[in-house]
């Protein structure tokens, strides 16, 4: 935190800090499944399961994104804009979440396994 947050800062203003703040959540993260790891306890394949899906959503909720400001070009009314957009982002990434709630919630689910 101390050396990647102000080298984020210095080289691209905010958004560089707040990106050097989650990428230095990476090193604690990794002390943390070391710790596991020698406890016998084998969580990463949970991790990088959930990782996966909450990528495939922002991926899902980018595009969403990207469709609505070019599908619905309201640049004279930006709130009217701002809402449908917002409105299309939620539909998909929460229809998104339902179809991953719906494969967990299955008997037998594969999406279980990996996540239990």
């Amino acid at each position: 935190m101390v050396v990647l947050i102000p080298a984020g800062l210095a080289l691209h203003g905010f958004s560089g800090a707040v990106a050097g703040f989650a990428a230095s959540e990476i090193f604690r993260y990794a002390i943390s499944v070391w710790g596991a790891a020698r406890s016998r306890l084998r969580g990463y394949r949970q991790d990088l399961a959930a990782t996966a899906l909450i990528a495939v959503t922002t991926l899902l909720g980018l595009a969403a994104r990207a469709g609505a400001r070019h599908f619905l070009p309201l640049s004279d009314h930006p709130r009217a804009a701002a809402l449908l957009e917002g409105t299309a982002i939620c539909l998909v990434v929460s229809a998104a979440w339902l179809v991953i709630l719906h494969a967990y919630r299955r008997p037998r689910a594969t999406l279980r396994a990996t996540l239990l």
